[in-house]
């Protein structure tokens, strides 16, 4: 499971907030529409409709390359 870094101070790993929950949401979003079709979406893609799955992905691999993610 990976989350944005914290600079000051480490948050205990057993502890799931709503926002745990919601980034597993939208992981699970990304496998489905993978599956689908074969690809990542496009920044202005949608699933389900009115989540925008695209931006969620795009900034994700935006943190992940600027090492705020664990």
């Amino acid at each position: 499971m990976s989350k944005t870094k914290s600079a000051k101070k480490k948050r205990d790993p057993s502890v799931v907030t709503r926002w745990d929950t919601q980034w597993e949401k939208q992981l699970s979003y990304l496998q489905k529409f993978i599956e689908r079709n074969g690809r990542h979406p496009k920044a202005s893609e949608e699933l389900p409709k009115g989540n925008r799955l695209g931006q969620w992905a795009n900034r994700q691999r935006d943190l992940r390359t600027r090492g705020m993610l664990d």
